[in-house]
């Protein structure tokens, strides 16, 4: 598909490459608009894609066949300043997740993320 003049997005530096598909004047890349979306695209996608790998490694530690808790601490009553626990995780295991272990990562991660803000 070949761009002409009025199909331009108006207010943007174009580099040669994106000259020539608007038939515009040249540019240099480094001062092109349309490149620098390109590259914020591109780093939005990479970020979006490294969200979506944490997401499904938190969903996979979520849903480990068994989850054995060891022992906690700094939960509930018994703050202590901060927090503790210990697991056993299986990703296969004949016997389901029995109590609160799922709450319990979970309280653990949402106080590690308010600790770090």
């Amino acid at each position: 598909m070949t761009a002409t003049k009025s199909d331009t997005p108006r207010n943007l530096s174009l580099c040669r490459s994106h000259q020539q598909e608007w038939k515009q004047s040249e540019y240099d890349t480094k001062n092109c608009d349309y490149c620098e979306l390109e590259r914020q695209l591109n780093d939005t996608r990479r970020l979006l894609a490294e969200a979506s790998k944490d997401a499904e490694r938190w969903n996979a530690l979520l849903n480990c066949k068994r989850i054995r808790v060891l022992g906690h601490a700094g939960f509930n009553k018994d703050q202590i300043g901060y927090r503790h626990i210990g697991l056993e995780l299986w990703t296969r295991h004949q016997a389901e997740t029995t109590g609160n272990a799922r709450e319990l990562i979970t309280e653990f991660a949402d106080a590690a993320i308010k600790e770090r803000s």
